[in-house]
């Protein structure tokens, strides 16, 4: 791999979060989850929600079987869900406005990734929906991987599939699991709040209110010395 000429690596992947980075979809799974939760007379916590963004729906399931008493079949809650959300994507779903204009204007100097929380049949619906496939190098999804986030499976994955080190890839998240996991697989973070506020995710290196706000010298000040590994 290059190196500039002060010794430091340039930043040469830029590896994407799905929901609440890309698309508009926060809101639809906690209608989803709360329809679903309601279904087994379960009232989940205000503060438990937060737990819920970025975690995979295994997760959110083990969690609201051990705190609620959920008694329910994991492949059955999963489908559910799946279903659901599904359903709610395919009425209301939408791109954030910015998403597209940043990748035209940034698509020529970085590879792009995509590491989601999301099962793989509805990441490619919604790549095939909004025609994202051709855009993504590599495609890391909950279906990959055995812990979600914030564990750094999720993000280790993704840059070994990119062949890269951890040091040349930045990291685009919104909630606090996925900077978590980005940090912890050795990845710089550019936090964009638009699910927390910015003193809700102390670990990001940078913070941006959205994606147009997100600049080449932004990227490139996040360049650093990391390892061949995390």
């Amino acid at each position: 791999m290059s190196e500039t000429n002060n010794g430091l690596k340039s930043i040469k992947a830029i590896i994407f979060d799905l929901d609440g980075v890309i698309i508009d979809s926060e809101p639809l799974h906690v209608n989803t989850e709360k329809r679903l939760f309601s279904e087994y007379g379960i009232t989940v916590e205000s503060e438990d929600w937060i737990r819920f963004k970025g975690l995979t729906p295994r997760a959110v399931f083990e969690f609201v079987r051990s705190k609620y008493n959920l008694e329910e079949d994991l492949d059955i809650f999963l489908e559910k869900k799946h279903r659901y959300l599904a359903e709610a994507y395919e009425g209301t779903l939408s791109l954030f406005p910015d998403f597209l204009p940043f990748v035209r204007r940034f698509r020529n100097g970085f590879v792009f990734a995509l590491t989601t929380s999301t099962r793989r049949p509805l990441t490619d619906w919604v790549l095939s929906k909004f025609r994202l496939k051709d855009i993504f190098q590599v495609v890391v999804t909950a279906d990959d991987v055995v812990h979600g986030k914030p564990h750094p499976e999720p993000y280790t994955k993704t840059i070994q599939h990119l062949k890269l080190r951890s040091s040349e890839c930045v990291v685009i998240e919104d909630s606090i699991n996925g900077v978590i996991s980005a940090k912890a697989a050795g990845a710089k973070c550019i936090a964009v709040t638009t699910s927390f506020e910015k003193h809700e995710l102390p670990e990001a290196d940078v913070f941006a209110d959205r994606l147009e706000d997100i600049t080449e010298e932004m990227l490139q000040s996040l360049k650093g010395t990391g390892s061949t590994g995390k």
